[in-house]
C-alpha cells in the first residue's frame, strides 16, 4: 500500500471513522494480507485493536483477549521467580498473587495490575504495572511503603523485567520477617 493511502487509513482508524465490524474486517485483512510491508500490517493491527478496545471493550476481549494479559503475564513470571527462590510469603497480610488495581476497576486507568506483600508491622512492597490510556505506554513502579502503598517510603520507576525483579526482591527482603529467602 502506498504511503499516502496507508497514512489515510491509519488516520481514519485513529479518528474513529469505522464501526466495529469494519474494524474487524480491516484487522482480518491485515492478519491474512500478503503485503510486502510487515510494519504496515503491524501498525494497522495495533491501531484497529486500540480503536476496538476504546469503542467496545467487551467485544475487544472476545477478539484479542483481556487487555491486561501481557502485564499480568509479566507479574505471574516475577511471582513464580520469587517463589522459586523459596521466599516465604505465607504471612502476607494481603492476598498473594496478581491483583487488579482500583483505578482500573473504576475505569481511571486502561491497565493497572500489581503484586504486593505486607508484613505484620504493615511494611510492604508492591510492583505495579500501569497504562493510563490505550494509547499510552505501559509503565512499572516498585514501591516500598508503610501502611498503604499511598505512603511510599521509596518508589522507583523500572524499565525492564530484570529491573522489576531486582528492585522488588531488594524491597521484599527489607520487609520479610527473616530478611532473606528460606
Amino acid at each position: 500500500m502506498d504511503k499516502a493511502k496507508f497514512s489515510n487509513l491509519i488516520n481514519n482508524i485513529n479518528q474513529g471513522n469505522y464501526n466495529k465490524d469494519e474494524l474487524l474486517n480491516l484487522y482480518n485483512n491485515a492478519q491474512s494480507g500478503n503485503s510486502n510491508d510487515d510494519s504496515q500490517k503491524e501498525e494497522i493491527i495495533e491501531a484497529v485493536e486500540k480503536s476496538i478496545r476504546s469503542k467496545s471493550p467487551t467485544y475487544a476481549n472476545k477478539i484479542f483477549g483481556p487487555k491486561d494479559l501481557e502485564a499480568r503475564d509479566i507479574l505471574y513470571k516475577l511471582n513464580k521467580k520469587i517463589l522459586d527462590e523459596t521466599f516465604d510469603l505465607s504471612d502476607n497480610k494481603v492476598k498473594n498473587g496478581v491483583k487488579t488495581g482500583g483505578d482500573m476497576i473504576a475505569g481511571r486507568y486502561f491497565i493497572q495490575v500489581y503484586l504486593s506483600y505486607k508484613n505484620q508491622e504493615n511494611n510492604g512492597v508492591q510492583i505495579k504495572l500501569e497504562q493510563k490510556k490505550a494509547e499510552s505506554e505501559l509503565t512499572a513502579s516498585v514501591i516500598y511503603y508503610q501502611g498503604s502503598s499511598d505512603n511510599a517510603i521509596e518508589e522507583i520507576k523500572v524499565h525492564s523485567e530484570e529491573d522489576y525483579y531486582n528492585k522488588y526482591k531488594e524491597f521484599l527482603i527489607k520487609v520479610l520477617p527473616n530478611k532473606q529467602p528460606i
